[in-house]
């Protein structure tokens, strides 16, 4: 499959079945968003990419500050349901910062086709205006983590009819053990350890500059009206510069860390780490 003279920022994904992949891709850097395609056969045929820009919008048209007029599905990430499936497809999710207004959650219940706004377009779930990282919780419930100068925002929804979306969100709370730390997107992560306990992960970094890059944590127990307490340090990934870092649960109960490490003038070093929770946990 041949890709649009120009494509930059490609990203690749296979869903559970091993058949199934997609690309998603913008036109030269930091271009127009939406371009993607399909492939239903392991990538030996793929489908014309179908720009969905205009769709995703029109969704902030009748909002009280306005049109949106700008916005971006931040990191390339999207969330699938592990819950919630309504016909033939678990619900998916994707953190979307609108300018002006602020991050709002996006969910798809037909494999992307459309997209709606969870909650509804009146009113954002977090003020801040920035790159945001959802996960969901045992019982569907959907955090939000949202980059904020000078901290980490979050905010918590809760459905009251899970089929039909329909619920809403908390308020908007600053982690208060993440106080003064840099403004930089990081990992987000729920796990459940081999004891049941269900741990809540966040990676940025512990200075108020892009250095030491480590792991929050802190256990849910269900009954919490936001995420403002609770959390406590973890492993300190490096002692080094340090930047953007992504989470990802594995199948064996470990989490796999990946972070920008130790800056010089070639950029970035990219290091990987598999981790399990004792570690994490100190």
């Amino acid at each position: 499959y041949c890709l649009d003279t120009g494509a930059q920022g490609k990203l690749f994904r296979i869903t559970p079945d091993g058949k199934t992949l997609f690309c998603v891709w913008t036109i030269n850097h930091g271009g127009g968003c939406g371009p993607a395609a399909r492939s239903d056969d392991g990538g030996r045929t793929w489908t014309e990419h179908e720009p969905f820009t205009e769709q995703v919008y029109s969704l902030f048209d009748s909002r009280p500050e306005g049109p949106a007029q700008g916005l971006f599905f931040t990191s390339g990430r999207i969330l699938r349901s592990k819950t919630i499936k309504v016909g033939e497809h678990y619900r998916l999710y994707s953190a979307l910062p609108v300018r002006p207004g602020g991050c709002y959650l996006l969910y798809s219940d037909d494999f992307g086709d459309s997209w709606h706004v969870l909650g509804g377009a009146d009113a954002a779930p977090s003020l801040s205006c920035d790159e945001g990282k959802c996960a969901e919780l045992p019982d569907g419930s959907v955090l939000l983590s949202v980059r904020k100068r000078g901290g980490r925002a979050f905010n918590i929804f809760r459905y009251t009819d899970a089929a039909k979306a329909e619920g809403s969100w908390g308020t908007e709370a600053d982690a208060i053990a993440m106080q003064g730390v840099n403004d930089c997107n990081g990992g987000f992560a729920v796990v459940k350890s081999r004891r049941g306990t269900v741990l809540i992960l966040q990676s940025i970094t512990f200075q108020s500059d892009r250095r030491d890059v480590g792991i929050f944590y802190r256990e849910w127990k269900g009954d919490e009206e936001n995420l403002a307490g609770g959390w406590r340090k973890g492993l300190q990934l490096t002692d080094d510069t340090s930047a953007y870092s992504c989470l990802m649960p594995m199948p064996d109960g470990t989490v796999a860390c990946f972070w920008e490490n130790e800056l010089d003038d070639n950029g970035f070093d990219l290091v990987f780490r598999r981790l399990s929770l004792a570690q994490i946990t100190l």
